[in-house]
């Protein structure tokens, strides 16, 4: 007796990817625009505001160009997730895009949203800011295209967090601000050059080749710090205090550490936890940027940023190294 032909079975449907256990689509956005790190971006324009001189009349303008700078941030953020997207889905599938979580045209969507209404806010203040706030996106856009491709990014790194500062300095004309130029090219320096030892720190790499990177990120961090700890020495209009002096310990013994633990153990874990901390405390950089020219209790004005941004330290998830 001939055997009966076989039925093919049916193919049971390719499962979708799904956004991923326990992330829901406001999750995937906040995970998206980074929105922890972006509310620690804050802490840039706030700091120029009150260096140069702002007061109470101007509590709407440094709340309009410090929501500016949050937005920015972010929409960077959103956009090196599009830009990222076909390298992520080999070596980070668990991030936002590639998981499914969110659509590539709704993320493109945010990222430029983000971007226009960030730029859109920086007009509002009757002052330059509006040629800092082009400069600014700028910035970050190129950062967010070029790291990892081009030296360029870095330079575009510490351009941001140096314009983020004078987004707040532009508040108030040079003529009526304390130290007037010296004072804000001094300031934007020393943000500049933790910009670029972060982003130093953030260049994608493999494990074995993060060492060197963090060392140069040290160093670049390093220099940042001591620009900030000689300032009274250089510029009339900064002075010494206990409580300044606190926020530059805090800021150099929270960098020594993590970086050293980062290189001696620079594996993708410990280079994630550096980059964390190194975002989180350039809020404490700005409070000492700040008590230096402010006096220390007005310092205490930037801590607040904390709040949103600490935790971004516990958020689980991959960072950018890989």
């Amino acid at each position: 007796m001939s055997e009966s032909p076989s039925i093919p079975c049916p193919q049971a449907p390719e499962a979708k990817p799904r956004p991923g256990p326990g992330r829901s689509r406001i999750a995937a956005v906040v995970e998206l625009c980074e929105l922890h790190w972006s509310a620690a971006s804050m802490a840039g324009p706030l700091a120029g505001a009150l260096i140069a001189g702002a007061g109470l009349r101007h509590a709407l303008f440094i709340l309009a160009v410090m929501a500016a700078c949050g937005l920015l941030f972010a929409g960077g953020s959103a956009l090196d997730g599009c830009w990222e997207y076909r390298r992520d889905r080999l070596s980070r599938p668990d991030r936002v895009l590639p998981s499914g979580a969110l659509k590539r045209w709704q993320a493109w969507g945010i990222a430029a949203g983000l971007l226009a209404f960030g730029t859109a806010l920086t007009r509002i203040p009757p002052s330059p800011t509006t040629e800092v706030g082009l400069i600014l996106p700028a910035a970050i856009v190129i950062n967010e295209i070029l790291l990892g491709r081009a030296p360029l990014a870095v330079v575009a790194a510490g351009a941001a967090r140096a314009t983020s500062v004078l987004l707040g300095m532009s508040l108030v004309p040079v003529d009526a601000s304390p130290g007037g130029v010296p004072l804000r090219a001094w300031f934007m320096a020393v943000a500049g050059l933790y910009g670029i030892g972060v982003a130093v720190l953030e260049w994608p790499g493999e494990p074995a080749g993060k060492k060197h990177h963090c060392l140069a990120a040290g160093g670049l961090i390093c220099a940042a710090v001591g620009l900030l700890a000689c300032s009274p020495l250089v510029l009339p209009a900064c002075g010494y205090s206990h409580l300044g002096l606190v926020w530059i310990l805090v800021l150099a013994a929270g960098a020594a550490f993590w970086l050293t633990r980062a290189v001696l153990t620079p594996d993708s874990g410990g280079i994630d936890d550096a980059i964390k901390v190194m975002r989180l405390i350039f809020v404490i950089l700005c409070a000492g940027m700040v008590a230096k020219v402010c006096g220390p209790w007005l310092s205490l004005a930037v801590l607040p940023v904390l709040v949103p941004a600490w935790p971004g330290r516990w958020r689980s998830g991959p960072e950018r190294v890989s």
